[in-house]
């Protein structure tokens, strides 16, 4: 769980809330640590979010983890698109306890 630890939310309320979550669904912390690894492969140097949900609506899943990526247009569909394919047919991803994603970062070069 150390790669988690890197990308708790830094608000003690919603890390503790976070962590609470974690330890109740083991398979999550162990999906996470997947996506994560899975997007180190995909994306350049990405960075990752992992927070809680907070739209109050019992249709959310609880967790965001997203991976932000600094590519161009081009690359980051292609990439995203593997992404995406790769949680839900390799991971067995389930968005009803997670929502992770991918965000492209939009710089001057790439925009």
């Amino acid at each position: 769980m150390s790669a988690i630890n890197e990308i708790l939310p830094p608000d003690a309320d919603e890390q503790a809330a976070v962590e609470r979550i974690l330890r109740e669904q083991p398979d999550l912390a162990v999906m996470i640590e997947k996506a994560q690894v899975k997007a180190r492969e995909l994306f350049p140097n990405p960075s990752f979010t992992l927070e809680l949900l907070q739209y109050g609506d019992e249709w959310d899943p609880p967790l965001q983890m997203i991976a932000h990526a600094k590519l161009d247009r081009i690359s980051y569909q292609d990439s995203f698109l593997s992404f995406k394919r790769w949680l839900v047919e390799d991971l067995g991803y389930d968005s009803d306890r997670i929502l992770i994603t991918a965000q492209r970062i939009l710089d001057k070069a790439s925009a």
